[in-house]
């Protein structure tokens, strides 16, 4: 699996404090090890969810923390599958 990142994702990063991009990066190992591996305890670790607001029905919302949440889908690509992130934020990115 590949990842990749929405041009929002990249700027709503940037509006994150230092802590919070700092959970981000630490927790990107744990984040692989829920979607490549199916570890059901990393699953329930970020909340992983479907989202059932949007048109495209392969849309996906984790916590990174209570009030820090994100959401990614799935391409199919030649390569393979990817993964990308769309936004992160509040619970106001829904």
């Amino acid at each position: 699996m590949r990842y990749a990142w929405s041009e929002q994702f990249i700027r709503d990063v940037q509006t994150l404090s230092p802590k919070d991009r700092k959970l981000l990066k630490d927790s990107r190992d744990n984040f692989k090890k829920a979607i490549e591996q199916q570890d059901k305890e990393m699953q329930k670790k970020f909340k992983l969810h479907k989202l059932h607001r949007y048109n495209n029905p392969d849309v996906w919302a984790g916590h990174l923390r209570k009030n820090l949440v994100f959401t990614y889908h799935f391409e199919d690509d030649i390569g393979g599958t990817i993964l990308r992130f769309r936004n992160i934020g509040t619970h106001s990115i829904y």
